[in-house]
């Protein structure tokens, strides 16, 4: 267990826990050892080496405890004594800065002592120790004495010991407390009344550090007319005095003075709605005689309506009226009788505007003058050097072309802006039919143009209105419409439709025999809508012997069994020639096609559609031997716009074994063109991309329901195609 010990001037102090969530007494499951909080109450508190003690309740120290973790720390416990007293803490091994405060360390005023001890220890498993630390007074306690000749001339005046820029206390002629004001640079400013006129004097600043006790002494030295001022500061170590003499009776002081900072060159600062204010607005204030009134005059009816009076003297302003400043972003500081520097803020006025939505018909402006007097009776009057905020509208283009509208997406949307904040620009979208707006995916930012991911997820044939919103501003917003396109699919995509008709082979050259009649195949229903076409008519002339018939006349497309039951599409290769025999080939074999269009005519078919992606089921049957080698297979779309390609895919397979599963393949259309709408789509699927396949002699097939021995190549077999859309 550790016993952990600090001193106020020989005084036990406190250690307590940062917050009401720690837990006291239990460390985590590292080594810890213990600390016990001790703290006696029995005399006065007084700076270390000081004569003068004060009366400071102990029970409203605040301790503070932080564990030290390489360049940075963590507070652990933080409370008052009067919580803490006979708890005991655990802690984990480590170091600690123990830290014990109180007061405010920014504050000027007769009651404003401010203590603090700070000690770094550590904590070891399973020991005891103690750590001592001394608490002192953390700032500057200051007095200020004023000498009877001094007195005797000037029957009105006080002075003000001013810490830096923000804090000060005034002292008038008969005071005697003690006052405490921060420690750093410190001056006195004299102030008296000379023959109906404020005069100062100010000295310079010093430096001064934690727990000085400077005594400023005042006097006018009667023989030379002339004022000393005598500084006393005991630190505890040394005694220094100081002495300076200045004219007795305070040279007049220069007119106020005010500066404008951050309001640009014509003193007109435009803002927009949800844009950072990257500037600070300010206007600095100097009256050397003190400041005795600053009317601000405020023209805007914006504010006006607001409840901000067009007149206001923020130096002598009620409190309502200063609330009401303060709402709508007004900031000041020093703005009090006898200061000699001020400032007003207009940032918060800034940040306020661009935390409201733009009006067209009510925009923010206001213009605002100063009239800056001091004790003397010297004015400054901003005039010409007044400024004007105003709200300025934000600046943005969005526009759509039809092409940006596909099925279920709408791509290539872009927001371009000059003016306004892009973090708050928005690309939304609902279809007309609904109510709530969504927010498209930001991609990517250029700095002057803003570009959205796809819009997806859309149903086909669907109206859409689309914004581009600032701010969420409907009355600044951008809108338009656009209709998605159709999710289209092919006719007679899965192979259903088919027509069948008997052709006749003709005896030429023979005088006897039966005869013989084959059927041909085409890819649509006779009285129907024709989509596709195949190349059956190259191998199926009628003008043959009829001896040995399916060598001399064979169609390439015929059909077969489906692959979720119904017809698929049968694509082989095939050689015919009318000497041919069962076991001769006197031709080379046409590869199998089947396609959109019409053979030796138009291949492509009207679609006003733009699919993102083809797939389709196939079978895939190699013919072979030792003296053969392998097919490839080829699939083909292309998208068409008055016959130019826009978009095309080709999916090639060469067959290496037996594909006697169906399989699926889909595969991704890459467009070339996204400008164009479609008016036509073209299709393809090849049995070999050889323009002489290999094919086996008098090799037996079905098909149709039907068999026949044929000198044929590769089979492949496709069905159930299908447009994707995304």
């Amino acid at each position: 267990m550790r016993n952990v010990n600090f001193f106020l001037a020989g005084l036990t102090m406190l250690l307590v826990p940062l917050s009401c969530t720690e837990t006291i007494g239990e460390a985590s499951m590292e080594e810890k050892g213990e600390v016990t909080i001790i703290l006696s109450s029995e005399a006065r508190l007084q700076p270390v080496g000081k004569a003068v003690a004060e009366e400071v309740p102990l029970g409203d120290f605040k301790v503070e405890l932080f564990k030290l973790d390489g360049q940075s720390e963590v507070r652990l416990y933080r409370d008052t004594y009067s919580n803490t007293e006979g708890k005991t803490i655990g802690l984990n091994t480590g170091d600690y800065r123990l830290y014990a405060h109180y007061g405010d360390p920014d504050a000027a005023g007769f009651d404003a002592p401010y203590y603090a001890a700070e000690k770094m220890f550590s904590v070891s498993p399973q020991t005891i120790e103690e750590v001592d630390a001394v608490a002192k007074l953390s700032n500057v306690m200051v007095t200020v004495e004023f000498g009877e000749t001094l007195r005797m001339d000037y029957p009105d005046f006080h002075a003000i010991v001013r810490s830096g820029e923000d804090a000060s206390l005034k002292f008038v002629k008969d005071e005697t407390r003690k006052g405490y004001v921060p420690a750093g640079m410190i001056s006195l400013e004299l102030y008296a009344n000379v023959d109906g006129t404020w005069k100062y004097f100010p000295s310079e600043p010093q430096e001064y550090s934690p727990n000085d006790y400077v005594a400023f002494y005042v006097d006018t030295e009667p023989a030379t007319g002339e004022v000393s001022l005598k500084i006393s500061i005991d630190n505890s170590v040394d005694l220094i005095e100081e002495e300076v003499s200045i004219p007795a009776c305070m040279l007049p002081q220069d007119a106020p003075k005010l500066t404008f900072n951050g309001f640009g060159g014509d003193d007109a600062v435009g803002i927009v709605e949800g844009q950072e204010v990257m500037q600070a607005m300010k206007v600095d204030m100097v009256a050397g005689a003190g400041i005795a009134h600053c009317i601000l005059e405020i023209d805007s009816e914006y504010l006006s309506a607001l409840g901000v009076p067009p007149e206001v003297d923020l130096v002598s302003a009620d409190e309502s009226v200063a609330e009401i400043l303060k709402a709508n972003g007004f900031s000041w500081a020093g703005l009090s009788s006898g200061q000699r520097l001020a400032f007003m803020d207009f940032t918060g006025v800034a940040e306020k505007l661009a935390s409201e939505v733009y009006d067209d018909e009510n925009p923010f402006s206001a213009t605002v003058r100063f009239t800056l007097e001091d004790m003397a009776g010297k004015r400054t009057v901003s005039g010409e050097r007044g400024f004007t905020i105003s709200a300025v509208r934000p600046e943005f283009s969005f526009s759509v072309q039809p092409t940006d509208a596909w099925a279920r997406s709408i791509r290539g949307m872009e927001i371009g802006y000059t003016v306004g904040n892009p973090d708050v620009l928005k690309l939304q979208y609902r279809a007309s039919s609904e109510n709530e707006w969504k927010d498209a995916g930001l991609s990517s930012d250029s700095g002057a143009i803003l570009s959205f991911n796809n819009i997806t997820g859309l149903s086909p044939e669907t109206e859409y209105q689309l914004r581009a919103i600032y701010n969420g501003n409907e009355t600044t917003a951008i809108y338009t419409a656009l209709t998605t396109e159709a999710a289209a699919q092919v006719g007679n995509s899965g192979f259903e439709e088919w027509h069948e008709w008997d052709y006749y082979v003709n005896k030429t050259g023979l005088f006897w025999g039966d005869d013989v009649y084959q059927t041909n195949y085409a890819p649509y229903s006779e009285n129907g809508e024709r989509w596709w076409d195949s190349n059956n008519s190259v191998t199926t002339p009628s003008d043959r012997t009829n001896t040995g018939a399916s060598f001399k006349s064979f169609p390439v497309v015929t059909y077969t069994e489906g692959h979720n039951g119904g017809k698929a599409a049968q694509i082989m290769a095939i050689a015919v020639n009318n000497a041919n025999t069962s076991g001769t080939s006197l031709s080379n074999a046409t590869p199998g096609e089947i396609f959109i269009g019409t053979y030796n005519g138009d291949r492509k078919h009207a679609f006003n559609s733009r699919p993102s992606k083809f797939g389709f089921w196939y079978r895939y049957t190699p013919r072979f031997d030792g003296s053969h080698s392998t097919d490839t297979f080829r699939a083909y779309i292309s998208i068409m716009n008055n016959g130019n390609v826009i978009a095309e895919r080709t999916f090639e397979y060469t067959a290496s074994q037996n594909v006697a599963d169906w399989t699926y393949v889909e595969m991704e259309i890459e467009y070339q063109n996204v400008e164009q709408k479609a008016t036509d789509i073209y299709i393809q699927f090849l049995q070999s991309t050889a323009s002489a396949p290999t094919y086996t002699l008098n090799v037996g097939i079905t098909y149709a329901g039907k068999s026949a021995n044929v000198h044929g190549g590769s089979i492949l077999t496709v069905d159930d195609l299908q447009l994707i859309y995304e």
